[in-house]
């Protein structure tokens, strides 16, 4: 009785060391993230800022510019979804729907177009991995290129 206690005591320390150490690789994850998206948010407001200062001194550059102010907001449009995608708390179904929606909402609308955009309510507590989470939504990125 006392060795199956012990080999369920080791059972279970294993897993709780498991748990820990993707508990502080996610946290480390999330901080390195983070960082990114600071640093990185800062050099694009940076850069547009420039760009803006730019095309008021140089017109004949203007289509130059205006390509690396494209750039640099599609840069940043893509680095905030990364940051959305790799939070665990954007984890449920009901996240995803939302944030698709929101998505749609702002393309949609820019262009006049009227939708509906509707999702399964009883799905909505239903978790999906960071692949998953990503793919629909680069999914629907993609629907509304074409």
């Amino acid at each position: 009785m006392l060795c199956v206690v012990l080999i369920l005591a080791g059972l279970y320390s294993l897993y709780s060391y498991r748990i820990t150490q993707l508990f502080k690789v996610q946290t480390i994850l999330n901080s390195i993230a983070g960082d990114l998206h600071d640093d990185i948010g800062s050099s694009l407001s940076s850069i547009s800022i420039m760009n803006q200062l730019a095309k008021s001194k140089s017109p004949e550059a203007l289509s130059l510019l205006n390509s690396i102010g494209e750039n640099a907001a599609a840069i940043h449009e893509n680095m905030s979804d990364i940051m959305w995608a790799i939070n665990p708390k954007n984890d449920r179904f009901a996240n995803v729907l939302q944030r698709m929606n929101h998505f749609a909402k702002e393309i949609l609308e820019a262009k006049n177009i009227g939708y509906n955009f509707t999702g399964d309510e009883a799905r909505g507590d239903l978790k999906l991995s960071l692949a998953k989470r990503k793919n629909l939504y680069l999914f629907l990125k993609k629907l509304s290129i074409m």
